[in-house]
């Protein structure tokens, strides 16, 4: 018995342990990601750069900037004797990371460049390890979890443990320890890493966009030239019959008497201000050049009124022939909500209250880009006529105080092809799975629920965009840090453009509601998933500092929403998402 208790011990042992170029013992890559303990990780830094490090932060003012390319890091390496499981790894790099919700001075998150100094160290092919602070994540468990269901659902995602973090001693508890999204990951996963990486952080794919994806690894221009057809495919090709330079009416609405009437097609406007399609204000930057300078409405509603009226008259010939051609969709540039008419009736309702009136405010905050969102109305199309037609909107702001206000209609007949277009460049079977797992665990701050916490790969063996997850500590949840979700869909998220897209269009909505589905039929067990959580909180326990002490508080709730999820899932799936049936 002994000789075999010895034997399993040198077997653990040597999946941990190995010996790198320099004949010092270190540890596997695989080694780093155990299920069944915490990892240990002690920093040694001077004081004086560690308080350098921990203070350091971002310019939210900049934040706009990443439009023309990846914002520069705010954050610099110092040096550091890392020692993790006892292993020291001397001199290398530590730095400071997060964006904007995981920053802290007193706990940062951590990047830990182990060629900071000493070109070619790696572990297993990773130079760099990442610790996140669990500073959003405060029932500890959020990332690891969120890791192994993706993974288990067979969506390409980072392995995920975790750390006790010390720094000179000071106990900085719990970690995240994520697996950095590079070539290790992308080999294991796609079986290449010969492709190319980018990080998706705030950002989207679209129009004059395309440089604010942050290559990571590979070639730049392939995978640079993919990205910019994904955002052709997302607008389409096809022809417009209402433009951004179609001629408009607009008002303001003074009080309740304004509310009535202005929709039909016949009503008398000729007393609103006259101008060209794109109605609004810019206080600061970024709006100026889609507001026409006859519809800037700064004056009367900044600080005073939250919607505006916009009658877009247009004249159809040979609409049969036209509706052969594609199919019709409204593009909205918007800022931050609308309900549209077409003709006088309501065909589409976004961030607004169900019944507007007059003076009504947005029900949600949406930040407008150089695209125009797509709308298929193809349900809509028996209302277009031969002759003249209108297309009427009520644009609405978040709050009289918001520093800008947009609004653009247009009409387009999107093409046929345009769906195929875009599966060209996008793996959807592996798209629909991230989606929808992002949607199980209510992941708000993520791709489909904020353009933002995401990787994409431009895989050589498909020629096609992979997403992958990132930055996942807000999960487990219906609720969101920036935006109000009352009386939204829980099931899905929709913000990213590829997931807007598809969920307009019934056939994909309807693959999404079967992708969950089988995800819940396949790998969502309750019984399991509680009782890991209850393992993961006893062994996490002992390493927990002041600040994350009352951790199983958030734990209580995320037991809850696994617990409800199937449901609650289920129930909007059978309704066609829609949260009042």
């Amino acid at each position: 018995m002994k000789s075999l208790i010895a034997a399993s011990w040198l077997v653990a042992l040597s999946c941990l342990l190995s010996f790198n170029a320099y004949g010092a013992r270190s540890l596997t890559l695989d080694g780093l990601f155990p299920t069944n303990r915490v990892v240990k990780v002690s920093n040694k830094v001077k004081e004086s750069d560690w308080d350098q490090l921990r203070y350091q932060t971002r310019d939210r003012g900049r934040i706009w900037e990443r439009q023309f390319g990846p914002m520069e890091s705010p954050f610099t390496y110092v040096d550091a004797d890392v020692t993790i499981d006892g292993v020291t790894f001397s001199k290398v790099g530590i730095r400071k990371k997060g964006f904007i919700g995981s920053l802290s001075h007193t706990r940062p998150s951590l990047k830990v460049k182990l060629n900071h100094h000493k070109e070619g160290a790696n572990l297993g092919g990773l130079t760099s390890l990442t610790f996140n602070n669990n500073k959003q994540d405060r029932g500890l468990l959020t990332q690891y979890m969120t890791y192994s269901v993706f993974n288990r659902v067979g969506s390409p995602a980072p392995r995920c443990a975790f750390a006790h973090v010390t720094v000179n001693g000071r106990n900085l508890g719990v970690y995240s320890h994520v697996e950095t999204v590079r070539k290790p990951i992308l080999k294991r996963e796609f079986g290449s890493d010969q492709g190319t990486l980018y990080e998706g952080t705030a950002v989207d794919f679209d129009p004059g966009w395309e440089k604010s994806l942050e290559l990571k690894t590979g070639d730049d221009a392939p995978g640079r030239e993919k990205i910019i057809a994904i955002t052709e495919a997302l607008q389409g090709p096809g022809r417009y019959l209402v433009d951004a330079n179609a001629d408009a009416r607009a008002w303001v609405p003074r009080s309740a008497g304004d509310q009535s009437g202005w929709t039909a097609l016949d009503f008398d406007d000729s007393r609103w201000i006259k101008g060209k399609n794109g109605l609004g204000y810019e206080s600061q930057r970024g709006y100026e050049d889609y507001i026409d300078p006859g519809l800037n409405f700064e004056s009367t509603m900044l600080g005073r009124q939250t919607s505006a009226y916009l009658r877009v008259p247009f004249t159809l010939n040979g609409l049969e022939a036209l509706l052969e051609e594609g199919t019709p969709a409204l593009r909205m540039r918007y800022d931050d909500g609308f309900v549209a008419y077409l003709n006088g009736v309501k065909i589409l309702s976004v961030n607004a209250p169900r019944n507007p009136r007059w003076n009504s405010v947005a029900t949600d905050s949406h930040e407008a880009s150089g695209a125009m969102d797509s709308f298929p109305i193809e349900k809509h199309a028996k209302l277009l006529r031969e002759g003249r037609n209108l297309i009427a909107v009520q644009a609405m702001n978040i709050s009289a105080g918001s520093s800008d206000f947009l609004l653009t209609a247009g009409l387009q007949l999107e093409s046929k092809a345009k769906l195929e277009a875009l599966a060209a460049h996008v793996d959807m079977d592996s798209f629909f799975k991230f989606w929808a797992v992002e949607g199980l665990l209510g992941f708000w701050d993520g791709y489909s629920g904020n353009r933002n916490n995401y990787f994409v790969y431009h895989n050589p063996a498909t020629d096609k965009m992979h997403f992958m997850p990132w930055g996942a500590d807000s999960l487990f949840t219906n609720e969101s840090m920036v935006r109000d979700t009352r009386g939204k869909p829980k099931a899905v998220k929709t913000k990213g453009a590829v997931a807007a897209y598809l969920f307009r269009i019934p056939s994909q909505r309807k693959r999404y509601g079967e992708t969950i589905s089988r995800i819940l039929d396949e790998h969502w067990n309750e019984a399991e998933m509680l009782a890991e959580m209850d393992r993961l909180s006893r062994m996490l326990q002992p390493y927990v500092n002041s600040e994350q002490s009352r951790f199983q508080w958030r734990l209580a709730d995320m037991k809850r929403f696994v617990q409800g999820r199937r449901t609650e899932v289920l129930r909007e799936v059978n309704n066609d998402f829609q949260v009042n049936p």
